[in-house]
C-alpha cells in the first residue's frame, strides 16, 4: 500500500487547498468565486475518495458537495433597483492573421488621423503585430461596437446574448486576480433572456476550373 501513499497525501493536499480557497471566497462574498471554488472543492474531494477507495476499499464520509448547492428562487432577484447583467458573445475566424494585423493597422492610423491634437503621432509608425491589439484599435475605432469586427478579414460566427438579473453590480477591482472571473455570474442569478444568434458560414468560392475566360 506504501507504493499508493504519495498519491493519496497529493490527492488530499489538493483537498485542503481548495478547501482554503473556498473559505477565502467565502470571506469576500464573490458569488462568482464562491461558485469556481465550489466546483474546485467538490472536484478535489471526488478524486480524493476515487483514489481512497480504489486503493484501500476505504470511504470517505463526505456526500458529493456538489448536490449541496441550490440556486434560490429567482423572483427574489427580480425588483426595483435590481442590477441585471447583458453579456454578449460572438465567435469569429480569423482566416489569416497577417491581413487582419494590416487591416487593423490601417484602421487605427485613419482613425488615429482624424483624432485631433490628443493623438500620439508615434502610434502610427508602429505595426499592430498581435491579435488581441488589433481587436483592440478596430473596437476602439467603432467606440467599442462590435460593428467594428465587420471587416473580410474576420468571418463571423454564432453568438448569443444574456441577460441576468444578478444580486450585485460588478467590482472591477475585485477581480483582477483573475480575468475571466467577471463573466462568470455564479448560482445567484436570474436569467431573464437569451437570444442564439446563428450566421451563416462565410463561404468563399474556389476558382471554377472549366470556366476559362480566354477560351
Amino acid at each position: 500500500m506504501s507504493e499508493f501513499s504519495d498519491d493519496l497525501d497529493v490527492a488530499l493536499e489538493r483537498v485542503t487547498h481548495a478547501a482554503k480557497v473556498h473559505l477565502e471566497a467565502v470571506r469576500s462574498g464573490s458569488e462568482p468565486a464562491i461558485e469556481e471554488a465550489f466546483r474546485a472543492l467538490a472536484a478535489a474531494s471526488e478524486s480524493y475518495g476515487h483514489r481512497l477507495r480504489s486503493t484501500t476499499g476505504e470511504v470517505t464520509p463526505w456526500r458529493p458537495v456538489r448536490a449541496t448547492r441550490r440556486r434560490p428562487d429567482p423572483s427574489s432577484l427580480v425588483h426595483d433597483g435590481m442590477t441585471i447583467s447583458v453579456r454578449k458573445r460572438r465567435d469569429y475566424t480569423v482566416p489569416n492573421v497577417e491581413d487582419l494585423l494590416v487591416a487593423a493597422t490601417e484602421v487605427r492610423n485613419d482613425s488615429y488621423s482624424s483624432g485631433g491634437d490628443d493623438v500620439h503621432w508615434s502610434d502610427l509608425d508602429a505595426e499592430i503585430n498581435d491579435v488581441g491589439e488589433a481587436i483592440y484599435e478596430l473596437l476602439q475605432a467603432a467606440d467599442g461596437s462590435l460593428a467594428g469586427l465587420d471587416l473580410p478579414e474576420l468571418w463571423a460566427g454564432a453568438g448569443l446574448i444574456m441577460v441576468n438579473a444578478v444580486p450585485r453590480p460588478l467590482d472591477l477591482d475585485e477581480d483582477d486576480d483573475q480575468e475571466d472571473l467577471p463573466f462568470l455570474l455564479g448560482r445567484r442569478t436570474a436569467v431573464l433572456m437569451r437570444i442564439d444568434e446563428q450566421v451563416q458560414p462565410t463561404v468563399v468560392a474556389e476558382p471554377d476550373p472549366f470556366d476559362d475566360d480566354g477560351a
